[in-house]
């Protein structure tokens, strides 16, 4: 049975926008983490009832894509291809595959996309397409030919990055979409000299020419132009659909050890928060983690992207989970907003990795209003990170406030609202007990130092 399919405005702003674009209609949606593109796209094909679509996406979200097709459009036939039709198989595996390969919904990553029918498609799906940002890399050839040999498709690209720091990043995809918008690309597939120089910042030595970066004076003109041919949503946009998330560091006065830290912190809060999570950058970490906490999901990056959804959807129907992971195996697709604590022990000072794994805590299939916690460790030699870490909060907690979710939004994610009485005593009492467990490791390293 389909689960009700429940639109925010900008995605049926999304909709309503391809019926009025001319033939054939293609168009990049760049929105935010959380914003919900699979939903809006793949709508697209329901609402226009597109028979024959092809979603081209990276590998580790196939099954991402399945797990919502499956929830809101069950009556079509639809697969994630996994395996290439050269690969030798069984005969009851072959069969799988060709049953695959003959559904009307193809879910296959970028791989892959010289193995599936080349025409005959009537809608092309291009998630993440800022994988396409090199012209002469093989995928961006196979696409290229994907779109020569269906003229009459529908397109949507799908990213949450628009405009990158490297100009000639998104030339590109939009050659691919719209050939020649940019200028023509040549025989030795090189973005054209007119908008390197347009939008590129130059540098003349004894090796040559070389484009680098984007010229911040064109910026706006870049994003103008981009805008023609994209709909843009920002984290403001769809900010009060969310559940309320407060993000913090955690500073230690002095070093300490890594598991008896995560041990600490599970401890302190696994009889108030029944869904936690601890993370780190490095899978030695994980693994010793785990080990130590009973009954802990342990997700790194030995774990196939299939196993790792199916222990996802399993620990949203406990009562309590504990799960363990690696920040990279949990890369990409996924929602952790079922979790009301996490920590992060481990992480890296990337920018864009620790905005999208925050961003996990925010997504559309929250089931509880209740806000969640999440924590980074900052130990007392990482000033430069402490730094990096406060300015991503900054901005963050300007979009995701930890206030109530308006009337409208509430559906979206709870079944059941609280009152506001009870969100507020929740907000209160989680306060105090993280002033609490800061005063407890505190007062335990006073103790430490004075024992010296």
């Amino acid at each position: 049975m389909a689960q009700e399919l429940i639109l925010r405005g900008y995605q049926q702003h999304g909709i309503e926008l391809f019926g009025k674009l001319a033939h054939p209609p293609r168009h990049f949606f760049t929105w935010d983490m959380g914003a919900g593109k699979t939903i809006g796209a793949f709508s697209i094909a329901q609402t226009y009832t597109r028979k024959r679509v092809l979603i081209v996406c990276p590998a580790i979200v196939r099954g991402t894509w399945l797990r919502e097709i499956g929830k809101h459009w069950p009556h079509v036939k639809a697969s994630a291809i996994t395996v290439g039709r050269n690969r030798a198989l069984s005969k009851k595996q072959a069969a799988l595959r060709e049953e695959a390969y003959a559904c009307d919904v193809q879910v296959i990553s970028y791989d892959l996309l010289p193995h599936v029918e080349a025409e005959g498609w009537d809608l092309i799906i291009v998630d993440e397409f800022h994988n396409l940002r090199n012209p002469s890399s093989k995928q961006s050839k196979m696409m290229r030919a994907l779109f020569r040999a269906n003229p009459d498709a529908w397109a949507i690209g799908l990213s949450g990055t628009p405009i990158p720091n490297e100009a000639q990043q998104l030339w590109n995809p939009v050659n691919t979409f719209f050939p020649q918008m940019w200028g023509k690309i040549s025989k030795t597939f090189r973005t054209p000299w007119a908008f390197l120089s347009r939008f590129c910042e130059v540098e003349q030595n004894e090796y040559g020419t070389r484009f680098f970066g984007l010229k911040e004076e064109n910026r706006d003109r870049l994003e103008q132009e981009f805008g023609k041919v994209s709909f843009r949503v920002v984290q403001a946009d769809f900010a009060k659909y969310l559940p309320p998330l407060f993000v913090e560091p955690l500073h230690l006065d002095q070093a300490k050890d890594t598991v008896a830290l995560a041990l600490e912190w599970y401890e302190s809060v696994k009889d108030e928060c029944p869904h936690m999570g601890i993370y780190t950058h490095l899978r030695a970490t994980a693994e010793a983690i785990a080990a130590a906490i009973p009954g802990a999901f342990l997700i790194t990056g030995k774990i196939t992207p299939a196993t790792r959804d199916i222990a996802l959807a399993e620990m949203r129907g406990m009562s309590s989970s504990v799960l363990v992971g690696t920040t990279h195996a949990l890369k990409e697709g996924i929602s952790l907003s079922f979790q009301k604590a996490a920590l992060v022990v481990e992480w890296t000072t990337a920018v864009d990795e620790v905005t999208q794994f925050i961003a996990r805590f925010a997504r559309q299939d929250s089931t509880c209003q209740m806000p969640t916690r999440v924590q980074f460790v900052v130990g007392p030699t990482d000033h430069g990170r402490a730094e990096v870490l406060s300015q991503r909060i900054e901005n963050i907690q300007k979009l995701v406030k930890p206030s109530r979710a308006d009337g409208l939004a509430a559906d979206t994610f709870a079944a059941v609202e609280m009152s506001d009485e009870s969100f507020q005593s929740e907000l209160s009492r989680l306060i105090e007990s993280q002033q609490r467990r800061a005063a407890l490791w505190s007062a335990e390293e006073d103790d430490d130092d004075g024992d010296e």
